[in-house]
């Protein structure tokens, strides 16, 4: 898997960029194979320390020790100057933040977000089993699976922030990283921080945007936080997202499967209903 190599990363057209941040040095591409035109999954970290490169294989580690369904496989890996290559596994299907391009205008659509919402719920849920902390959750990092009729199979996860990293002063993506991501650094990172992401993502399927947050003057909560969900969320929905952006940890909900069985009595609730 491993080698050291000069422009080997050429061999490998980047087709369509996932994601590209600056900040934390990384970028994830979609990648073409000419030889055989198969896709495959590039990611690019740029790191000098040996620490930091030996997070790099822990990660690859990581990753392959997951089970076939909860995240791509990493084939090769290798270095050219500061920058690494991991290839991986391309899971083809739609990426969500192309899936969801607006808030839902009927039922129908609703209830879709929601089924939407409980399958990536299911996933974290498998994830956090294997004590695997994403740090990373956001619409470009989770792919749907749709059959020949348009219905929603599955959803599956393309990229992580894996649990074994060392913190960047910049981490995740805006809005959807957790407080202890951004502003209180001191504070550990846990499976808490997922459910956070969670949430929002939630908001985003439900509104079509993550909901804009800042925190208080001195930094011990959000400075407000109102929800405005579409009139057919039900309540019990609408104070379980809630707990889930609270900006103490502590406070927060410990578990995903609690939000993941709110979302099963929203879809109930539908059903009945029609």
């Amino acid at each position: 898997m491993e080698m050291t190599t000069s422009g080997y990363a050429q061999q490998y057209p980047r087709d369509k960029i996932i994601y590209q941040c600056h900040a934390t040095k990384r970028a994830f591409y979609r990648v073409k194979l000419p030889q055989l035109g198969l896709y495959y999954g590039l990611k690019e970290i740029e790191v000098a320390e040996a620490r930091a490169i030996k997070e790099i294989k822990n990660e690859i580690i990581a990753l392959n020790r997951l089970p076939f369904g909860v995240a791509a496989k990493c084939h090769q890996y290798w270095q050219e100057g500061k920058k690494h290559f991991l290839l991986m596994d391309w899971i083809e299907g739609i990426p969500l933040n192309e899936f969801i391009r607006s808030a839902p205008t009927n039922r129908r659509e609703f209830a879709q977000r929601i089924k939407i919402a409980e399958k990536v719920g299911w996933k974290l849920v498998e994830l956090h089993r294997y004590n695997v902390t994403h740090r990373d959750l956001k619409p470009e990092n989770i792919i749907i699976h749709c059959d020949k009729n348009a219905n929603i199979r599955d959803v599956s996860f393309i990229d992580f922030g894996l649990s074994n990293q060392k913190r960047h002063m910049e981490e995740g993506t805006a809005h959807y990283r957790s407080p202890e991501q951004e502003f209180v650094r001191q504070t550990g990172l846990t499976h808490a921080s997922d459910i956070f992401s969670y949430s929002q993502l939630i908001h985003f399927l439900l509104t079509g945007s993550p909901i804009l947050l800042q925190p208080n003057f001195d930094g011990s909560g959000w400075d407000e936080l109102n929800l405005e969900l579409p009139p057919l969320t039900p309540q019990k929905l609408k104070d379980t997202l809630l707990q889930g952006l609270e900006f103490d940890v502590r406070k927060r909900s410990k578990q995903v499967f609690t939000i993941v069985k709110a979302l099963q009595e929203a879809s109930k609730q539908l059903n009945s209903k029609r």
